[in-house]
């Protein structure tokens, strides 16, 4: 992600934003209150996702950002449906918009999510 940084970095922009101070910012979200109280969420969803948490660090100087997401599960078939929605109940509950204030966006589609062991 930290690609993504340096292009719009090299994208220029006004003089105000190239004095901006850059950005350092490192959060975690525990998914369980924002899922418990979601009603645009499936009974299945929420059971599957409501010990998911997502961990963002970035630090703009360093073109760094890295976005951590995890949610356990107890079976395949739980793992499955995990690599499948992750980003849509992502979406559906504003996480991103709600951790940082930014209109920042996770792929609408669900596209594939790459699992690390």
């Amino acid at each position: 992600m930290g690609g993504i940084l340096t292009m719009a970095a090299s994208m220029g922009g006004d003089k105000a934003d190239s004095e901006k101070a850059k950005e350092k910012k490192d959060s975690i979200v525990y998914l369980k209150d924002i899922v418990n109280s979601a009603d645009n969420l499936t009974t299945e969803e929420k059971a599957i996702f409501q010990n998911a948490v997502i961990r963002i660090k970035m630090d703009e100087a360093q073109n760094e950002m890295n976005i951590v997401m995890n949610s356990p599960f107890s079976n395949a078939a739980g793992l499955i449906e995990i690599k499948k929605n992750f980003t849509t109940v992502l979406n559906k509950l504003k996480a991103f918009e709600k951790t940082s204030g930014d209109q920042a966006k996770v792929q609408k589609d669900g596209g594939e999510m790459k699992i690390y062991p």
